[in-house]
C-alpha cells in the first residue's frame, strides 16, 4: 500500500475554506429558485463575516427589479455569484502558492502545464 505524506494544513485549510463557502454559495441559489424570494440571498456567510446585503446591494437590488425569469436568473447565476466570490476571495485571502510549491518542491513533483487544443495531432 502506498503512503501519502500529509498535506500541508494552509493548503488542506484553504480547500475546506473554498469548498464550504461554494457549498453556502450554491444553496442559496437552490433556496432562491425555489421561493424567489430575494431576503434568503441576503443570509450572512458567518464563517468569513460576508453580509451579502451589504457588500452585494446592487446586485440584489437588480434581482428585485427584474420583470422575467430568465433575467432573474442570469443575474443570481453571474452577478451575484460573481460579487459573492468577490467577497471570499478577499475575505479568504490569497491560494498559499508558496506552501504548495514548497510541498511539491520537497516531494520532488514537477508541475507541467499541458493544453489540449482539440486536435488530434
Amino acid at each position: 500500500m502506498t503512503r501519502f505524506r500529509p498535506i500541508s494544513p494552509p493548503i488542506v485549510d484553504y480547500f475546506k475554506t473554498t469548498q464550504s463557502f461554494g457549498l453556502w454559495a450554491n444553496q442559496q441559489q437552490i433556496d432562491f429558485f425555489k421561493t424567489r424570494n430575494t431576503s434568503v440571498l441576503e443570509r450572512r456567510y458567518e464563517p468569513l463575516h460576508i453580509d451579502p446585503k451589504i457588500a452585494c446591494a446592487q446586485e440584489l437590488d437588480a434581482v428585485r427589479k427584474s420583470t422575467n425569469e430568465i433575467a432573474e436568473w442570469k443575474l443570481v447565476k453571474f452577478k451575484f455569484s460573481n460579487c459573492l466570490n468577490t467577497q471570499f476571495r478577499k475575505a479568504a485571502g490569497e491560494y498559499p502558492q508558496a506552501v504548495w510549491d514548497a510541498a511539491l518542491k520537497k516531494r520532488g513533483i514537477r508541475e507541467n502545464l499541458v493544453v489540449d487544443d482539440g486536435q488530434d495531432n
